[in-house]
């Protein structure tokens, strides 16, 4: 899943949800590792507030489910 986040801009990522390519639990998921990766490194990311970010990645997933995502928020 890596490659294919780090292959996408924002509007690529946001179209893989769209299509059902990738779910946004998944992008968050590969996002987070990446973030913790390289965050020792450039000590970017002071509040890591992570369950908080997947409960809302996983409740938008659920209402995608059955193509109600159109002008979701999460």
């Amino acid at each position: 899943m890596l490659s294919d986040y780090l292959a996408h801009d924002a509007l690529g990522l946001a179209e893989l949800v769209r299509t059902r390519e990738a779910s946004a639990r998944e992008l968050l998921d590969t996002a987070i590792s990446r973030a913790e990766a390289v965050n020792p490194a450039i000590n970017a990311i002071v509040l890591k507030d992570y369950d908080a970010a997947r409960e809302r990645a996983s409740r938008y997933d659920a209402r995608n489910v059955d193509g109600a995502h159109a002008g979701c928020r999460i």
